[in-house]
């Protein structure tokens, strides 16, 4: 689990390390998302119909 890490993009924060249940759900999520919005270009994690457009 190297990259079981969320970057928070933040100078004061760096990034998160996850334990393997949340390194699980988050992959599973960014395959569902990627089924649902294969074309986004947005980089969050967390995206809705209304995100994944901009």
């Amino acid at each position: 689990m190297a990259n079981a890490r969320i970057d928070l993009r933040s100078a004061t924060r760096g990034c998160l390390s996850m334990d393997e249940l949340t390194h699980r759900v988050r992959s599973g999520w960014l395959r569902e998302r990627h089924e649902r919005w294969p074309r986004t270009r947005n980089p969050h994690l967390l995206l809705s119909r209304q995100t994944a457009a901009d």
